[in-house]
């Protein structure tokens, strides 16, 4: 999988939002090798990893060729073949390392986080922080509008955990006021996406410190606030609003279409883009949302991505 989409963003053929940049330090994160974990292909040197507690993992490296390790700072492994484990999450919910580690010191490390369970919100809180309610039906019954099971505990310190390459897990919390502990949810598959973003841009000269989540995880409770329809997929963990903004170049880097505006035609050429990135068929598995938005008062044009599964375009 990984070598798929790799070699689709070789053939991708720049449009016309952004251009090319001769040279660029950017470093993909990337191990060197995949590991299938909960059903995703992972080849990223830091990815994020969620369990329930005591949940079963299986984790295993289609190689046959090389050795691994597999080792972390809690929980307990079990070898079930060549290259084939399951790992039992310990029933404290917080933060672990899971290293799987080739023979030759290539290593993934799964920065993973063990969920609270969802049944210790109360009255719409968690430990102090509102929560709000989630809808009690699924939206035209499909599994990805159920309630979550679990939610990450985020301390000053995890927020700084790195969930992928590019991005840590502070850059999605929820924008809703008060101190920590702070809750959110978060979708592996958005994370992928996100990466696949990254990827394009800075191939096509945008670096990633220019991309900025204005948005990520919403509260059910939040989003209300907000007056935004209740089945968003900001409170499923599985979107982020995206924009442009940094010292790159000459002039506003988020002025792609170089009319001397960065407005609401550049989060359009954005969204256009995104769109024909992800009409790969190495991308099938991150099938979702794409949408551009205008500038308002308090913030930039930007463009909504998430992985809900189908595929959805405004």
């Amino acid at each position: 999988m990984l070598y798929r989409i790799c070699a689709a963003l070789v053939a991708l053929v720049s449009v016309q939002a952004v251009k090319a940049s001769p040279l660029s330090s950017f470093d993909p994160g990337r191990a060197g090798f995949a590991a299938q974990v909960k059903g995703l292909d992972i080849g990223y040197r830091e990815f994020a990893l969620f369990a329930m507690p005591g949940e079963v993992v299986p984790v295993s490296v289609p190689d046959s060729m090389a050795h691994f390790q597999t080792q972390s700072t809690a929980g307990n492994w079990r070898a079930l073949g060549v290259n084939s484990w399951q790992w039992t999450a310990p029933v404290k919910p917080g933060h672990y390392t899971l290293d799987i580690t080739r023979d030759d010191g290539a290593r993934i490390r799964l920065e993973t986080f063990v969920l609270v369970p969802a049944t210790e919100v109360h009255n719409g809180k968690l430990n102090g922080y509102r929560i709000g309610h989630y809808p009690q039906r699924p939206l035209k019954g499909l599994d990805i509008y159920k309630p979550p099971t679990g939610f990450v505990e985020v301390t000053p310190a995890v927020a700084q955990v790195h969930v992928s390459p590019h991005f840590t897990l502070g850059q999605f919390l929820c924008k809703e006021g008060g101190g920590y502990p702070k809750y959110v949810v978060l979708r592996r598959r958005l994370l992928l996406k996100l990466e696949a973003v990254v990827d394009y841009l800075d191939a096509h000269g945008v670096p990633p410190d220019d991309i900025h989540v204005m948005s990520g995880y919403r509260t059910p409770w939040y989003n209300a606030q907000l007056g935004n329809v209740p089945y968003s997929r900001h409170t499923w963990g599985d979107a982020a609003d995206l924009y442009i903004s940094g010292p790159h170049g000459a002039g506003d880097p988020g002025d792609l279409n170089h009319d001397g505006r960065d407005d609401y035609r550049d989060s359009q050429l954005l969204a256009a883009d995104f769109s024909k990135l992800f009409q790969s068929p190495a991308y099938d598995y991150l099938r979702g949302g794409i949408g551009s938005y205008p500038a308002t008062s308090t913030h930039k044009p930007f463009v909504h991505v998430d992985a809900r599964g189908f595929r959805a375009r405004w």
